[in-house]
């Protein structure tokens, strides 16, 4: 032993209390990855062959491959449990609770020492704090998405993960805690939208891994489903509230024809608590005299009761197919019509005239 100086004092006296004369230490290997050491200890001394040296590594290195596959299987098992109980949870939690532990399972699964949740904001234009893995006073509690240097956003821009292994390298990387040296963050995806994004902090350069990316990305899938849940949950309710308001404004009209008007706006009062009604207008078709009415018609808010004494606006009575409008196509067809984008070219494809070139999207 005195041949080998580098030996630490402790390991020298545990080698000279137990009589061990000479050993062979190895390193335990997976795939050129280091996964520990293995020594075989003798009580006399001893010189090691090659053979012998070889068959050693065979040995350690199938350790570490057994160590590898525990250790493996031992993690999946503690990811399975986490992703169960976020299953439970997303049935019988609010969405806060929900949010909070998804967060709070990213951080630990990860090793993570931070872990945020943020969710996105369409018509706001950013992305808002949804949940965060422990109470640390943030910075920001919202991200506009013309912000350049931000993972999270970068994340929504792109729809892909994103891995910063170098905080103080990464240009993107915005500053939250000064000790933070790395982080990962991936899209909360459901039906091929973007939600929102899931983040995770570590005080370690180079801390995560694709594993860790994979298993972050099914944590933010859950929570994408949690969100899109409620969503359609408070959507739901907002739909049956008014069904039910106008059921109430049109049970109390007295029928009488000077009220079609108050139904009219009754049917637009309720239409605007489940879309934008800014642009609207309701058309109505006598099959007898084959003319359209349009005894209702909103522009920017803005109510217009006679089109045709609103310069630039087609007539409010006309035979149908006198022009061939959106409303000729809907009456000939005889089903709805949704065109989502590139308006002027589809409706232009279908024959329909247009006549108000700021339309996007038309229902």
């Amino acid at each position: 032993l005195g041949r080998y100086p580098f030996l630490r004092t402790d390991h020298q006296s545990f080698l000279r209390r137990n009589n061990i004369r000479s050993f062979l230490g190895l390193r335990m290997q997976v795939a050129g990855v280091d996964k520990g050491a293995v020594f075989f200890d003798f009580r006399q001394p001893r010189r090691f062959s090659v053979q012998d040296i070889e068959a050693a590594k065979i040995l350690a290195n199938q350790a570490a491959i057994a160590i590898e596959n525990a250790t493996r299987y031992e993690q999946r098992s503690q990811d399975i449990a986490a992703l169960e109980k976020i299953n439970k949870a997303i049935t019988t939690k609010k969405l806060p609770d929900v949010m909070k532990l998804i967060t709070q399972q990213a951080a630990e699964l990860t090793l993570a020492d931070y872990g945020a949740l943020w969710t996105l904001d369409r018509a706001a234009n950013c992305l808002r704090i949804g949940a965060v893995s422990e109470d640390r006073p943030l910075k920001e509690k919202v991200l506009p998405l013309d912000l350049e240097k931000s993972t999270n956003v970068q994340v929504i821009r792109t729809g892909e993960p994103y891995l910063c292994t170098d905080c103080d390298a990464d240009e993107l990387y915005l500053e939250w805690f000064p000790e933070m040296k790395s982080t990962l963050t991936v899209p909360l995806r459901h039906g091929g939208s973007t939600m929102g994004t899931l983040h995770v902090e570590s005080t370690k350069q180079n801390a995560f891994t694709t594993y860790h990316q994979g298993l972050l990305q099914s944590l933010a899938d859950q929570a994408a489903i949690a969100l899109y849940n409620v969503g359609q949950y408070d959507r739901r309710i907002d739909e049956l509230e008014a069904i039910a308001e106008f059921q109430r404004m049109v049970s109390a009209i007295v029928p009488m024809e000077r009220q079609l008007s108050v139904v009219l706006r009754a049917v637009a009062k309720s239409m605007s608590g489940l879309m934008d009604t800014d642009n609207m207008y309701i058309a109505l078709y006598d099959v007898q005299t084959d003319m359209i009415e349009f005894p209702l018609y909103f522009e920017r808010e803005r109510l217009i009761l006679k089109r045709d004494k609103v310069p630039g606006y087609p007539a409010s009575q006309r035979k149908l197919g006198e022009r061939y409008e959106l409303t000729d196509w809907i009456i000939k067809n005889r089903k709805p019509l949704l065109i989502e984008k590139d308006f002027e070219q589809k409706a232009r494809r279908q024959g329909i005239e247009t006549f108000n070139v700021d339309t996007k999207c038309w229902l």
